[in-house]
This record gives C-alpha cells, structure tokens and sequence, in this order.
C-alpha cells in the first residue's frame, strides 16, 4: 500500500516507479507477469519524479505516523440500499473476470485478464465451466485477455492482449479461432485489449486496437487479412497526448475510438478510412470505454471528471451526466431498456445508475474490493439487471436493483 509504505521520493522514482513500469497491466500480486520492454507510458521523468514525490508526502517515509487525518464516506441508507448483490465465486484466486457479460440463453460469460481462459458461468447452478487456449505467440509474452464482445451470430470475440491479436470462440463449437498480428505489424509492445465484432456482418471486418502504439485495425473475418494500421490523430499538433482504448462501432461499423488520454472520440470511416473527431464538452475528459445503443448513441465513461455521457454520432451532440463523489473514475458506461445509464465506481467500489431524463442518481456499495471494469447490463429481466467483476477477488457479481 503506497500509504503505509516508508520509500522516499528518491526510492519510489529510481526504484519502484521503473518496477512497475516493467509489470504488464495483468499483473497482480497473485499473477506476477512482466513486459518484455518497458512500457512507452512510463518514460517521462518529469512525470515520474512528480509521482514520487506526491507518493512520499503521503506515506510514513518522514515519521510514524501520518499528518493527516482520514474521512470516511457516509454509509449508503434509504434508496441506495435497496439493492439484492449476489455474488459467484470461481474456482481459482487467479482468475480475473475484468469483462463479465450474460448471453441470449442465460449464461454468464467471463473473460481472463491475466491466463489464457474464457469461463461461462450457469447462474442456476454456479457451475464454472472453464475454456483455455495455448499461447499464441512465442516468447514468455504475459497471458491474459480483455473485452468480451458479441457478433450477430452470437460467436464471442476476445482480445488478446500481449499474445496480439484478436480470437472468435463459437458457443455451439466450443472452439477458437485466433486472428494473431502479422509479424509486420506488431512488436515488444503490442497489445490488443479491445475488439469490436458487432457490426462485422456488414463488411465482414472486425476492428480492434492497440493499447500501447495508439492506433486501430480491422482484420477480414474470411480471408484473416489486416488492414494496416488507421492512425486518427497523426495530424494533431505535436506534444498532444493521444491515446487507442475504448472502441465500438455504429450500425455502418464505421469505428468510434475513445483518445484515454484526452477530450476527443475517433470517427473512422468504414470505407474512406478518413477520421471525424468529436470533442467532448468537459475538457481532459479521458473517454475510457463504451456501448453503442440501437439509435447509433454512443454511451461511454469519462474516467478523468467523474462523468457519464453520451455522444449521438447522426448529429455529434454530447449530453454528460455527474457521476457523485470524489475519487470515483468511472470506467464503463451502458444505458437500459428504461434509459437509465449504468457506470462502476473503480475507486469507490460502488456502481452507480442515473435517469437520463431527471439526472436522479442512485448508487450502490459493493460488499467486497471489486476494482470493477466491464459494465454489462441484462435487460431480459423486468427490471434491468448488472453483471460486473470483482477484478483481484476472483468473484463474479448481479446488482439487482429492487426499486
């Protein structure tokens, strides 16, 4: 814990700091995994000795005891705890269900961030069905996988992460089939988190990203041939930081990048490959991930300001909604059958639902550390419904609101 810890700021900037920029984003205490380069996020040294510094001001590396007091957040009461959470442990401590989504017949389905599996959960049962696959590139490159998403047909889509590449697995099949980066395309830092399969069957392309060279490509489902790489901001000014997380896309799958480290979304045309960027009205706004509705609105969180919003990509209007609390980052946003947009807390451990229409706001405490990513709402059930992981506690999660 950075708080309780006693390093200097000499100590977390010449030690700790370049460590952790040598752990791959799947990492954690239970799944140590390292990166065959460092990370081309950690390299300003500004940056990093204003971390360190900010770090040992906070911890005990000047005394015994700290020199602030702590303020704890309220208790949730009335509304806020109307709420029925039940949770799904998996079988092994490892696991980690960064992206959980319920299919068409009731199972719930769970990606891996750190090992090379794709689980389905039987809520009636709670029985873990678990589906590995071999590493996909050779070289001690970290395991794991991110984003589980559906094509029309129902096939899931993963990607790969340091592996590279994206991988389709049939539900009726019960087989993969990977799609890896061309050796052209890919190096040390490769790495694809995102995938966007749910509007292939109107070119027969799926778009993905790459987390650490900011860019998008699209592979051909049938031919397994890439696209190379669309580059959206090239021709921003130079020093602006630009970044490829979230994507989706719209009904023509023309794609929609979310820039993490800025204010702006990506329009890439489908079949011009020219790019719209839309600003969202909240500046440093860090749009992180995202669900296109059947209207071609785009719904996505901004993790920097403690916001949800919604960009309609027919007319480029944006609508925002304050997500309350201090410390909050929101990670992922998605809108119900009832208009209510759904986000996760990740610093708060709490999941929160707005009416669009009134900005009511109602959250939910979470009884466990969740550090929850993925938001994926059921609508099958009278009332919409959240799945969601608990990402370093190996347990899956239903928030069922009762009102």
């Amino acid at each position: 814990m950075p708080l309780t810890s006693t390093y200097t700021k000499e100590q977390f900037a010449n030690d700790v700091l370049p460590r952790m920029a040598m752990m791959t984003s799947q990492a954690f205490p239970l799944v140590v995994q390292k990166r065959i380069v460092e990370s081309g996020r950690a390299r300003a040294a500004d940056a990093s000795m204003r971390i360190a510094t900010y770090l040992a001001s906070l911890n005990l590396s000047s005394g015994p005891a700290w020199t602030y007091n702590f303020k704890y957040a309220p208790r949730p009461k009335g509304e806020h705890t109307k709420v029925i959470i039940t949770s799904y442990d998996l079988p092994r401590r490892t696991m980690q269900p960064h992206d959980v989504v319920r299919d068409d017949k009731g199972f719930v389905w769970i990606s891996n961030f750190g090992e090379n599996s794709l689980s389905r959960l039987d809520t009636k049962t709670g029985e873990v069905k678990e589906f590995t696959y071999p590493a996909t590139r050779a070289g001690g490159y970290a395991n794991g996988n991110l984003n589980l998403e559906f094509d029309k047909a129902g096939n899931i889509w993963t990607g790969l992460m340091n592996q590279t590449g994206i991988a389709k697995f049939g539900r009726i099949t019960e087989k993969f089939q990977f799609f890896p980066l061309p050796e052209a395309m890919r190096d040390d830092r490769s790495q694809q988190a995102m995938v966007a399969p749910a509007n292939s069957h109107v070119d027969g392309k799926v778009w993905m990203n790459d987390a650490e060279h900011p860019s998008i490509a699209r592979v051909d489902i049938a031919t397994g041939k890439f696209d190379n790489w669309f580059l959206p901001f090239k021709d921003m000014p130079a020093g602006q930081r630009h970044g490829a997380y979230g994507i989706y896309t719209d009904s023509h799958n023309n794609a929609y990048l979310l820039d993490f480290p800025s204010q702006y979304i990506w329009k890439v045309d489908a079949k011009t490959g020219a790019s719209t960027a839309f600003k969202t009205p909240t500046e440093d706004s860090r749009p992180r991930r995202r669900r296109m509705d059947a209207q071609d609105r785009l719904w996505f969180a901004e993790w920097g300001v403690g916001k949800v919003a919604m960009l309609d990509t027919k007319t480029g209007a944006f609508t925002e909604w304050p997500v309350p609390g201090a410390y909050i980052s929101p990670y992922d946003a998605q809108v119900d059958k009832n208009g209510w947009v759904w986000t996760n807390n990740m610093e708060d451990d709490r999941v929160t639902r707005i009416d669009t229409k009134t900005g009511k706001t109602i959250q939910y405490l979470m009884p466990i550390e969740t550090n929850a990513r993925r938001v994926s709402i059921d609508n099958s059930e009278a009332r919409p419904v959240m799945w969601l992981g608990a990402n370093h506690k190996a347990v899956v999660m239903k928030v069922e609101p009762l009102e």
